[in-house]
């Protein structure tokens, strides 16, 4: 079954929370483009408390890379800083490629009641 990107980051999404990952603590995703394997590293010191919740932060990466036409197979690495979110990937002839999301675009995407239903964390 082929996922698009907003249902990895959904899945994704739904495996941090399980974990007790949060937004806050993350300082980068890279993704292993031979095995499908992602590795987590946090950082030092967590971002301030204002900083998008990891549903939010991922939903609005997933409709960057389907509006961008991002592969998930093509991403390399997400960068989680305190002021914006870098993405990198490698494109279909293999130039590494990067699109810098200031946090302020992530915080005011647009409005999608059904996708703000989904990626809310689930109580359970």
């Amino acid at each position: 079954m082929d996922l698009t990107a907003e249902d990895f980051f959904r899945a994704l999404c739904q495996d941090m929370t399980k974990r007790g990952t949060t937004s806050r603590e993350l300082l980068a995703l890279e993704f292993d483009p031979e095995s499908g394997e992602i590795s987590a590293f946090g950082r030092a010191a967590t971002l301030a408390a204002g900083y998008p919740a990891l549903g939010t932060v991922l939903k609005y990466i997933g409709k960057v890379c389907v509006a961008d036409g991002i592969g998930v197979h093509q991403l390399r690495r997400i960068t989680f800083f305190e002021g914006e979110i870098v993405l990198e990937w490698a494109s279909r002839t293999g130039k590494w490629e990067d699109r810098t999301c200031p946090i302020a675009e992530v915080l005011q995407p647009p409005a999608d009641p059904d996708l703000d239903t989904i990626f809310t964390p689930s109580r359970s």
